[in-house]
């Protein structure tokens, strides 16, 4: 994946088992991000929380992004629209707690790389990828010897700009995503279909056009009858969480900068 077959990562007496390790840290990396989700459901709701199913893996791209995160199916209502909210606060929060611990603790396996790799690494096909703003803006306060520097991502930093990825399709006011779930229990019915629709329009600017399609797709499928209080609004200052998605589509939306990390 990170490295072509002449690096020798694919050569188990050249590597020495190194090729090996980098996949357990990628996949292990994921893992902590995609359970995240459900695990704040259980701890916030408890009981309740077994109304939602585990996680299914929303596949991605080959190679480069392997997925676009999880969906967590509701089985049953809970008992009204504060609940909701709590739910979809929890596996936004939480999701975002480890994307940002593991992005925190990417930063110290970034490898600087020199004029004169970077010009040769270019001829064999080196990529420059953007990174989340989140991911920006603690390289410049922490590793600042590194700002402006080209970057080569391990495996750790990879996931980490993944993670982030998933916490901004997570926190979009669509589907059965965490931030669809959160806007369905403020605004109603309509308002989320009309969200879902403008959610897939945002996706497919930014270039995420398979998570659109789906959005496209599957977005009457969700329950409408996700509470069995239809009538009872959202608390007041439950009210005020609905800013938090939008914080967390800002801080994880990937910005293009001329000298962002590279990856092969």
């Amino acid at each position: 994946f990170f490295f072509q077959a002449e690096d020798g990562i694919r050569d188990v007496e050249r590597c020495r088992g190194l090729g090996d390790v980098y996949k357990r840290q990628y996949v292990l990396s994921l893992g902590l991000i995609l359970s995240s989700r459900w695990l704040g459901y259980i701890l916030v709701l408890g009981k309740e929380g077994s109304k939602f199913s585990p996680p299914y893996l929303i596949p991605g791209l080959p190679i480069a992004i392997p997925t676009f995160g999880s969906i967590i199916l509701q089985r049953a209502p809970l008992v009204n629209r504060d609940r909701m909210v709590l739910a979809a606060i929890s596996g936004l929060a939480l999701t975002f707690l480890s994307s940002f611990v593991l992005t925190l603790a990417s930063l110290w396996t970034l490898v600087p790389l020199s004029t004169e790799l970077l010009e040769s690494l270019e001829e064999k096909g080196l990529v420059a990828i953007s990174t989340p703003l989140v991911f920006n803006v603690l390289l410049a306060a922490f590793r600042g010897d590194l700002s402006g520097r080209a970057l080569l991502l391990d495996p750790i930093a990879w996931s980490s700009v993944v993670a982030s990825l998933v916490v901004f399709i997570d926190a979009l006011p669509a589907w059965e995503f965490d931030g669809g779930r959160l806007f369905r229990a403020l605004f109603g019915e309509r308002a989320h279909e009309l969200s879902s629709m403008i959610s897939a329009i945002v996706a497919a600017v930014v270039g995420l056009l398979p998570v659109s399609i789906l959005i496209l797709l599957l977005w009457r499928l969700s329950s409408v009858e996700t509470v069995l209080d239809q009538v009872s609004p959202v608390g007041g200052k439950l009210r005020t969480l609905a800013i938090i998605p939008i914080l967390l589509l800002l801080v994880s939306l990937p910005v293009s900068l001329p000298l962002g990390p590279l990856m092969r």
